[in-house]
């Protein structure tokens, strides 16, 4: 909390992040015994990405020439589940979809906003 900013108060059990129709993440964040908390991040990415369920990973190459992976999931925790979206990086040359079988294959961009 100290490094993020982010902290959820009292016992909180699981956190999930969804996307609205629009494309805004918000965070929810469930406590034991208490109201289901949502969470409205301060920047917003300009551009979102959904990704196919065969989908394991994507690799973000950058304009600076570094890449990011993003390890992506099925099923996150007790009784959870993260939209599968991924918010865009500003400077984002190309992605890559992973499957499961270890086969990568391009992903078509969004436009910029």
């Amino acid at each position: 909390a100290r490094e993020s900013g982010f902290s959820v108060p009292g016992d909180a059990k699981a956190l999930v992040k969804l996307n609205t129709p629009s494309g805004e993440a918000r965070y929810v964040a469930s406590q034991n015994r208490g109201k289901l908390l949502v969470f409205v991040p301060k920047k917003q990415s300009a551009a979102v990405l959904a990704v196919a369920q065969d989908v394991m990973a994507v690799e973000l190459m950058l304009a600076s020439g570094k890449k990011q992976r993003i390890d992506l999931s099925l099923g996150a925790g007790f009784a959870s589940q993260s939209s599968r979206v991924i918010h865009l990086p500003k400077g984002l040359k190309s992605a890559t979809a992973i499957s499961y079988g270890g086969k990568k294959s391009p992903l078509m961009l969004p436009l910029a906003k």
